[in-house]
């Protein structure tokens, strides 16, 4: 006991060298190792081979391993991925009798996880049934995430139950994998109200974190319940959270949804209002969220909004719209005979085409030409072939 007790307190002061020395100096007057030092010595491997090496060591020395030095050597092993030596260690641990606990059931969910096989972690959990373990969070959070990855909700649910059977009190970290497994595409939006069901009955109540109300407001963004999204932002704002970037982003193609649907000038002023906070916040919208909005103007019809968005790319961002963004430029303003607002705009990218390392493509070019032919005057024709020629465009016959 002494000499672990000095092992202890070198490796604590993370004295490694004097550990060795120390150990040899064990060996050279015949204290034996007990399973208590070789324990100890583990806190100090670094790799696969040096925990190999122990175990040679322990089996030359006809110590038996016991529940403690096993774990932590499953803990190593995941840590250092090495996951055929974590599962046969589990493995020599079944074959002694020993009975693991929730300590190394978690190591091995962390490994089912790191490699995706749900598979393996069902049997795990199964044989912790069997043996009679009582699991602790972190191993129900574990297994439960990792149904959320596999999409398997009922086998999360089924873990949810079996928990609080446990008498333990789900955390809002089980909740959140739950909803997120809720929120695949594909779900049933009803299992997600099942479980929101849940959580609200929770007693003492969860403290819910920005996690949470990310999921929250991805399910509703995702259903295109536009108010729902926007309560649980504003909820969560209200918690003293900050939206982060993908929430704004999925917001916006919530609100391009809503205008598609409903032809609302007034969610178009929200959306840019949104976009306007987005960019406050410190964000950088993506070319996605710029295709997104400028769709929202195609779907309401508003050629000043869509002008307004192209300037705020060029002119703020001092970069040149996908051609995306500009092909549904081109198709709002042949719905609304915008003929002067389109030929603009492309020569305003013509003149900044050295900044902003534009090029007109043909795959923009063949329709505004088409668009501009069949409903401008002469006048907005000619510009409009001259901004061909000025970009080398030319046309397969």
């Amino acid at each position: 006991m002494y000499y672990n007790r000095v092992l202890e307190l070198l490796i604590k002061k993370q004295k490694i060298q004097e550990v060795v020395n120390f150990t040899e100096r064990m060996n050279a007057i015949g204290i034996p190792f007990d399973i208590g030092t070789f324990t100890i010595l583990l806190k100090i491997c670094k790799t696969p081979e040096a925990c190999e090496q122990i175990e040679k060591q322990i089996e030359a020395n006809n110590v038996q391993p016991n529940l403690i030095f096993l774990t932590q050597l499953i803990n190593l092993y995941v840590s250092l991925g090495v996951p055929g030596k974590a599962v046969a260690v589990y493995e020599k641990m079944k074959a002694k009798g020993i009975k693991p606990d929730a300590y190394a059931i978690s190591a091995l969910l962390k490994l089912y996880s790191q490699r995706k096989d749900y598979h393996g972690a069902v049997r795990l959990m199964s044989d912790a049934k069997a043996e009679g373990v009582v699991l602790n969070e972190v191993a129900w959070l574990a297994f439960i995430m990792l149904c959320e990855k596999a999409r398997n909700l009922r086998g999360g649910l089924g873990a949810l139950e079996d928990m609080r059977k446990q008498g333990l009190q789900p955390t809002m970290q089980i909740y959140t994998a739950l909803l997120k497994a809720c929120s695949a595409k594909g779900s049933d939006p009803t299992q997600f109200a099942q479980v929101m069901a849940q959580l609200e009955k929770e007693n003492p109540p969860l403290v819910k974190d920005i996690q949470f109300y990310t999921t929250l407001i991805n399910f509703h963004s995702r259903t295109g319940d536009l108010k729902q999204a926007l309560a649980a932002m504003y909820e969560a704002m209200q918690g003293g959270f900050k939206p982060d970037l993908y929430t704004f982003t999925s917001l916006l193609y919530t609100c391009s949804v809503a205008c598609g649907e409903s032809k609302s000038e007034r969610t178009l002023e929200f959306t840019f209002d949104l976009l306007w906070q987005m960019r406050v916040a410190g964000f950088q919208p993506s070319e996605r969220t710029y295709v997104d909005v400028m769709r929202a103007c195609e779907y309401v019809g508003k050629v000043a909004k869509a002008v307004e968005l192209l300037n705020t790319i060029i002119q703020q961002d001092q970069t040149a719209p996908v051609d995306n963004i500009l092909l549904s430029f081109i198709r709002l303003c042949a719905k609304t005979n915008s003929v002067q607002e389109a030929v603009e705009a492309l020569q305003q990218l013509t003149h900044a085409q050295q900044q902003l390392g534009w090029k007109l493509t043909n795959h923009v070019a063949k329709p505004f030409l088409e668009f501009v032919t069949a409903k401008g005057d002469t006048i907005q024709q000619d510009l409009a072939l001259k901004l061909l020629t000025d970009n080398n465009v030319t046309f397969e016959k």
